[in-house]
């Protein structure tokens, strides 16, 4: 399990009390919306060469790429990273080790994680569990859909601020494959 996006140190700056198990779950509910690691990182892919794109963002540097072949190939003169791709003229698959991801979190980040981290640990257990009325009469409770979703998930507005640092980014069916 990767660390907390953010601590309970960052919670208490902006006045929100949450738990460790609080900020581990709002960090992986974020990781897994963003399909990212976030976190400062190096990972090694094989890219096939039909989508050269570098899973991670942002790409901070390329250690290395090498070809099917074992050839190692030289930044500049077989290959250039352009933004989150790896551009060359060849046509295998390539394997990448690269570092990605941020090193510190900007503010608005650390404060979603927090905010998220204290509503998902202020929910009502039956909230959770997907109750959306309980009781009856005056003592008679409803919880909206979005209460609901939120519990679950994230805000729109939440994903509005975390889709500013990842935008989703089309997909690419490769159809057929590739010859050899």
């Amino acid at each position: 399990m990767l660390e907390p996006l953010a601590s309970a140190a960052d919670a208490a700056d902006y006045g929100i009390t949450v738990t460790a198990a609080g900020l581990a779950r709002a960090s992986a509910r974020i990781r897994g919306y963003v399909r990212q690691r976030i976190t400062y990182g190096t990972s090694t892919v094989t890219l096939p060469a039909s989508d050269r794109r570098l899973p991670e963002r942002p790409v901070v540097s390329v250690e290395s790429v090498v070809g099917e072949d074992g050839t190692a190939l030289v930044a500049g003169t077989d290959y250039e990273l352009v933004g989150d791709r790896v551009d060359t003229a060849r046509t295998d698959r390539l394997t990448v080790t690269y570092t990605h991801g941020l090193g510190t979190l900007p503010d608005d980040l650390v404060e979603l994680v927090c905010t998220v981290a204290a509503r998902m640990g202020g929910m009502p257990a039956e909230l959770q569990a997907g109750v959306q009325q309980q009781g009856a009469g005056p003592f008679q409770q409803t919880y909206g859909w979005d209460a609901y979703k939120a519990a679950s998930g994230l805000t729109e507005g939440e994903k509005q601020v975390l889709a500013r640092y990842w935008p989703r980014l089309p997909r690419t069916i490769t159809l057929g494959s590739s010859a050899g």
